[in-house]
């Protein structure tokens, strides 16, 4: 979700003050702040989702590796692998939590906003300062609007990979039908 690079629509560039600057850095910065707390929350869940799946599987393997050969033949393997199959799922969606993502966060490399087009120049001091801070702020918009896609990828991966926790509920109803469905071809055919 590639965006043009944000651009000031202020017409006259002589009314900005320092502190009005300031002011709008400031509160941009806190929504930048918010965003990577935010992604870091989305991790923490996203590891206590993984470290539950990794047990549910771990289990679940445990149990019917040993009865493969029973598995659509008796009730409790049928359930195992169907448990299974939804947990692998959702350790798949998990992993691709635990993903390398690069978050922006605050600060700034000197040679993005040390430019000879903002500082050498016949601007006032104030209007050098509007010039460097607006640069500033069009590098808030761009890693608040990265993280954003960021968050939004994470999030739908922690709700899939809950999401799969309804289907291992099911999976005993799940079981059940597919055995009866076997037993009755089985019966008729």
């Amino acid at each position: 979700m590639e965006q043009e690079p944000w651009k000031p629509d202020v017409k006259n560039w002589k009314n900005i003050t320092k502190d009005t600057v300031n002011l709008i850095i400031e509160e941009c910065e806190k929504g930048l702040d918010a965003k990577v707390k935010s992604l870091e929350s989305i991790t923490s869940k996203a590891n206590k989702i993984l470290a539950i799946y990794i047990s549910i599987f771990t289990s679940l393997c445990i149990y019917i590796i040993p009865k493969l050969n029973k598995i659509f033949s008796e009730y409790l393997p049928t359930v195992a692998f169907l448990s299974l199959c939804f947990s692998l799922l959702a350790l798949c969606f998990c992993y691709k939590n635990i993903q390398h993502y690069v978050v922006k966060d605050l600060g700034y490399y000197p040679k993005k906003i040390v430019k000879s087009d903002y500082l050498d120049n016949n601007y006032s001091e104030n209007e050098k300062y509007v010039a460097v801070a607006f640069v500033i702020l069009r590098d808030i918009q761009a890693r608040m609007i990265s993280n954003d896609s960021i968050i939004i990828k994470r999030i739908r991966n922690n709700v899939k990979s809950l999401k799969m926790f309804l289907w291992i509920a099911l999976s005993p109803l799940l079981g059940f039908v597919i055995l009866y469905i076997k037993h009755l071809l089985v019966c008729y055919f």
